[in-house]
């Protein structure tokens, strides 16, 4: 904060002059006492004070303040000085010796001045504005705004001063803003975004960001509450918001209702909205899905039926793949769940039948080299893709690891001997994108 010189000391308001209710003194104090001013605020020292001065230090008082407005600050500051010495009782001397301190830059001497004040009535108006910009002119933008928060709400608050309230406001929301931004942990950074917007509750990028943020967190029904105050009835909703809205929806299990918000915004920017709206589409099928499909996906170590399940639901090619072969025959596999799906893998000779026991081992776990071997087969099933032209087919597990990640195919959670069935639909899935890509 930038302060006068005390040669400016003569620069003082008569349009903030405060009225002293209650305020019992053995003399009239004078209808235009002036404010001290300084550029960013102006405080009439008598503001709030509800105690009493004795004739002699209301009149040393009244005197000091003419020095100053005639630009006699080193008198006016001696006069001060003899009225708090001669009558501790009459605060208002210290509030004005406080203010010009704080206008000479000395602080710690505001400070001092200002404590002992508060000390003796805490609830002193002038006295905190005061405070307030001691605060403030130490960088503690926290302590100056929740001051002049707590201070607008009395009616005597002079409307002069809610430029400095706004003022810390903005200080104070603008730097939890940027501290959420910064924090790597979700939870804090969640629990700063709601300190900002206890500051500044229209804050819309700080709410949209909280949002997004519960969101990720599947903090699903706060994040409904907090989106609230950025939906207008009367128009539609920011681009953002909608994405927001859907995306509960989506978390919700609401899936029909995603993909209703979720089209418009893909018909107008795809690039931004059309993959997660083929997601939702994608998950909003599979809930529809059969049991076994489910417990496929959860399954930690994918045995061969259940990797045929999801063979099957997730690769468009197997499911609708024509004029196949008859299926080899296999004598343990009448009661095993996904049946349909199990001979289909097997006529399309994904896995193999014991030529003596003829036993297709449906319940075999199946090892990540036995399903990078089958990965490498899908991925050129229907013919090499562009993404892969280049790189060797030798039917192995190597081989097979190389061109999933030409195809920018991520094996990162490939790191078991088995496969989890997450880890399985996650690959299967990007397999039938690079498939269905051509």
């Amino acid at each position: 904060m930038k302060l006068l010189t005390s040669t400016a000391w003569s620069l003082l308001l008569m349009a903030i002059i405060l009225t002293l209710p209650g305020c019992a003194t053995t003399t009239s104090a004078p209808e235009a006492t002036p404010s001290i001013a300084m550029d960013d605020f102006a405080v009439d020292p008598r503001a709030g004070f509800s105690g009493t001065g004795t004739r002699a230090a209301i009149r040393g008082y009244e005197a000091a303040m003419r020095e100053l407005a005639a630009g006699r600050s080193e008198q006016a500051e001696r006069r001060l000085e003899t009225v708090a010495q001669q009558d501790a009782g009459y605060l208002p001397a210290s509030v004005a010796l406080a203010a010009i301190a704080l206008g000479e830059d000395d602080l710690d001497r505001a400070e001092s001045r200002i404590e002992s004040v508060l000390d003796e009535q805490p609830d002193y108006m002038a006295a905190r504005i005061v405070w307030a910009e001691i605060a403030g002119a130490r960088d503690d933008v926290e302590q100056a705004f929740t001051t002049y928060r707590e201070l607008s709400s009395m009616e005597e608050f002079p409307a002069s001063l809610n430029d400095r309230l706004r003022h810390f406001q903005q200080s104070w929301f603008e730097r939890l803003f940027d501290q959420a931004s910064r924090e790597t942990s979700p939870e804090r950074s969640i629990e700063v975004l709601r300190q900002a917007l206890s500051v500044m509750p229209e804050a819309r990028a700080a709410r949209q960001m909280l949002v997004d943020k519960l969101i990720a967190a599947q903090k699903f029904d706060d994040a409904r509450r907090q989106v609230e105050p950025l939906i207008d009835r009367t128009r539609p909703n920011a681009p953002e918001v909608e994405a927001a809205l859907a995306e509960i929806d989506f978390g919700k299990g609401r899936y029909q209702e995603a993909i209703e918000r979720l089209e418009p915004l893909a018909r107008a920017d795809p690039a931004r909205y059309g993959e997660r709206l083929e997601l939702v589409k994608q998950r909003w099928s599979e809930s529809n899905m059969p049991p076994r499909y489910h417990r496929a996906v959860a399954s930690p170590a994918l045995t061969r039926a259940e990797l045929a399940v999801l063979l099957y639901w997730k690769l468009p090619f197997v499911r609708f793949a024509q004029n196949l072969s008859s299926p080899p025959i296999a004598i343990d596999i009448s009661e095993v769940e996904g049946r349909e799906e199990f001979v289909r893998a097997l006529a399309m000779r994904f896995f193999d039948v014991d030529p003596i026991t003829r036993a297709a081992s449906p319940y075999r776990t199946v090892s990540t080299d036995g399903f990078l071997r089958l990965t490498g087969r899908l991925l050129t099933l229907r013919g090499v893709p562009e993404c892969a032209a280049s790189v060797p087919n030798e039917g192995d597990a190597a081989s097979a690891q190389r061109m999933l990640r030409a195809c920018g195919i991520s094996l990162s959670a490939l790191r078991e001997p088995s496969v989890s069935g997450a880890t399985a639909s996650s690959i299967l899935e990007a397999i039938a994108r690079v498939s269905s890509a051509g």
